[in-house]
C-alpha cells in the first residue's frame, strides 16, 4: 500500500511525541481484582499490581504500530526465533495461570512491548537515531525541571493529569527519608516512583552523552546549552535519592569515561570536558545538599527495610519457584499468589519480587527466563562484536548492562510501564544499531530518504 508524505510525518510526530511523554502516568483503570481469601485484611483495598489499566501512551503504540503495519514496517528476523519460543511460553502458560484475568491483560501488554521492540528496531533509519536522543534529553530536561520543583516545595505541584497522584510527607507510601529527624519526600517527576525518575533521567544522560560526542560544532551556545541541561539532568536524579540507581550511574559514568577514552582517541578532548563537568555536579551537588546525602547515602544498613524486603520477596519468589518450576504461578500472579498466601502487616508490603529474572522465573517459569536470557544474550553477543563501530551504539550498549544489573535489585522494567518501554526500546536500537550503517542513522541522511 503507497503511503502519503503527510501520513509518515504523522506516524514519526507520534512516536516523537510518544518518547516526550514516556515518563507521563496519564492512565485510566480498567479493573480491579481482589484476591478470593484477602490475606493481611487487603480486601477492597487499591493494589496497583492486581489492576490493568489503559494508559495514554498505550494509545500512541497502538496509532504508531496501525501506521506502521500500513507501511510494512514491522519485520522479523531468523533470530527472532528465541523472541518467539518466549513468546510462546508465555502463552502456554496462561493454562495454569492462578488469576487468567490478570495473565491476559499482562499478556496483552507484553505483545505490546514486543511490537514496540520490532517496530523501533526495523525503523531507526526512518526515525533517526539523532532525534530520538535530543528527545528524551528534552523529555528529560522537563522531567527534572518538575522533580527540582518537587523536592523544593516537598509536594506534589498539583499538575492534574500530569503528575502521578498527590503526595507529600505525611501521606502513607509517599517515597520518604529522615534527615535529622524531618522526613522529605523524594523527587518524583511524572513517575509513578522517584526510582522510575531516576532510571529515565539517567537514560536521558547517557542520550546527551551521545549527542556530546557525536557533536562535531564548536559553537559557545552549543556548549552552554549542554552544559545547562547536564547540570539539570543531574539535578533531578540526584533529587530523586534513588540510591542504587544514582550509585551505579556514578560507578558506570566513571566506567565508561576510562573506556570511552581508550577507544574514541579522537573524542579525548570532548571526553576530558565532560568528566570535568562530572566532577563539578557531582562536588556541587554532594555539598549543597550533604546533610541528606549523608542521611541517605553513608546511612545505609542490611538492617534496614528496604533490603529485608528485597530478602524476604527473593525467598518467596525462590519458594514459589520450587512449587512450580516449569508452568510458573502465572504472567502478573506474583502479588496475586502472596495475597492469596502470606498474611503481611499492612497492603503495600504486598509487591513483586526485587529481581525480574526470579520474576520471570516464577510467573512463566524457568524455562521462560532461559528462553528470555538467550534471546537477551544473542543480541549482546553480536552487539559485542561491533561494540566500538559507532559511538552511539557503545553508548547503548553499556547502558543496557546498566538495565541488566538494575534488574538484579528492582521489578520496574518488568512491571511498571515507563521502565518497561524503556528496556525495550533501549535494546531494539542495540539490535537496530548492530546492523544499520552510520551515515543511515544522521538526520540529513534520513531526511534525504524517507
Amino acid at each position: 500500500m503507497k503511503i502519503s508524505n503527510g501520513v509518515k510525518k504523522l506516524e514519526k510526530f507520534l512516536f516523537y511525541f510518544f518518547v516526550f511523554s514516556i515518563p507521563f502516568q496519564t492512565r485510566k483503570i480498567l479493573f480491579l481484582v481482589s484476591p478470593a481469601s484477602p490475606a493481611g485484611g487487603s480486601a477492597g483495598k487499591f493494589i496497583e499490581w492486581n489492576s490493568g489499566f489503559l494508559y495514554f501512551t498505550d494509545l500512541l503504540i497502538v496509532a504508531i504500530i496501525f501506521l506502521a503495519f500500513l507501511r510494512g514496517a514491522i519485520k522479523f528476523k531468523k533470530a527472532d526465533i528465541f523472541l518467539g519460543l518466549f513468546f510462546l511460553i508465555v502463552i502456554l502458560s496462561l493454562i495454569t495461570s492462578q488469576n487468567i484475568g490478570l495473565s491476559i491483560y499482562q499478556f496483552i501488554k507484553l505483545a505490546e512491548f514486543l511490537l514496540l521492540f520490532l517496530y523501533v528496531r526495523t525503523n531507526l533509519e526512518f526515525l533517526g537515531i539523532e532525534k530520538i536522543l535530543k528527545i528524551f534529553v528534552v523529555s528529560g530536561g522537563f522531567q527534572a525541571l518538575i522533580a527540582t520543583l518537587q523536592f523544593f516545595n516537598q509536594s506534589s505541584l498539583g499538575l492534574k493529569h500530569i503528575e502521578a497522584g498527590v503526595y507529600n510527607a505525611n501521606i502513607p507510601g509517599v517515597a520518604t527519608f529522615f534527615v535529622n529527624g524531618i522526613k522529605f519526600i523524594r523527587a518524583y517527576g511524572t513517575a509513578p516512583h522517584p526510582n522510575v525518575l531516576a532510571v529515565f533521567l539517567l537514560v536521558s544522560i547517557f542520550c546527551l552523552y551521545a549527542i556530546w560526542l557525536k557533536e562535531n560544532k564548536s559553537k559557545n551556545y552549543f556548549y552552554f546549552l549542554f552544559s545547562i541541561l547536564y547540570f539539570l539532568l543531574f539535578l533531578g536524579l540526584f533529587l530523586t535519592f534513588s540510591r542504587a540507581i544514582i550509585m551505579i550511574f556514578f560507578g558506570a559514568s566513571l566506567l565508561f569515561f576510562f573506556v570511552a577514552f581508550l577507544k574514541f582517541k579522537e573524542k579525548r578532548p570532548r571526553l576530558i570536558s565532560l568528566i570535568l563537568l562530572f566532577a563539578i555536579c557531582n562536588l556541587l551537588f554532594i555539598t549543597m545538599f550533604w546533610p541528606e546525602f549523608k542521611a541517605r547515602f553513608l546511612g545505609t544498613s542490611l538492617e534496614e527495610q528496604a533490603v529485608t524486603l528485597r530478602v524476604y520477596y527473593n525467598n518467596i519468589a525462590i519458594l514459589a519457584i520450587k512449587e512450580k518450576p516449569i508452568s510458573g504461578l502465572g504472567l502478573g500472579n506474583f502479588v496475586w499468589y502472596l495475597l492469596n498466601n502470606y498474611n503481611l502487616k499492612e497492603f503495600w508490603l504486598y509487591q513483586p519480587v526485587h529481581n525480574i529474572y526470579l520474576l520471570i522465573a516464577s510467573e512463566i517459569g524457568i524455562f521462560g527466563l532461559i528462553m528470555f536470557l538467550i534471546f537477551l544474550g544473542r543480541i549482546l553477543l553480536i552487539g559485542f562484536r561491533r561494540i566500538f563501530r559507532l559511538q552511539i551504539f557503545f553508548i547503548f550498549y553499556f547502558l543496557f548492562f546498566i538495565f541488566l544489573a538494575l534488574a538484579m535489585i528492582d521489578h520496574y522494567f518488568w512491571t511498571i510501564q515507563q521502565s518497561r518501554f524503556l528496556f525495550w526500546i533501549v535494546l531494539a536500537l542495540i539490535d537496530g544499531l548492530i546492523v544499520a550503517s552510520p551515515r543511515s542513522l544522521t538526520d540529513k541522511a534520513q531526511a534525504s530518504g524517507a
